[in-house]
């Protein structure tokens, strides 16, 4: 089957110190290739968020984006 090499990820980081909060995480998709002369060869399609608050500082931050990416092995 041509789908058996898709996967789905997910990350995330979370941080709450005193009046600051921090987290980011990423979602998206992996194709890896299973050919005889790429073994370890992958594509990923996903979206990330980055936010950065701090009451101190008066600082609110929140980045996104898509991405596309290439994994390899060697």
């Amino acid at each position: 089957m041509p789908l058996t090499n898709l996967s789905v990820f997910t990350q995330g980081n979370f941080s709450l110190i005193d009046a600051r909060l921090f987290y980011d995480y990423q979602v998206g998709l992996q194709y890896s290739l299973d050919e005889d002369w790429v073994k370890d060869l992958s594509f990923t399609l996903g979206y990330q968020n980055v936010n950065i608050e701090s009451e101190n500082l008066y600082t609110d931050i929140e980045l996104k984006s898509a991405f596309i990416g290439v994994i390899t092995y060697f």
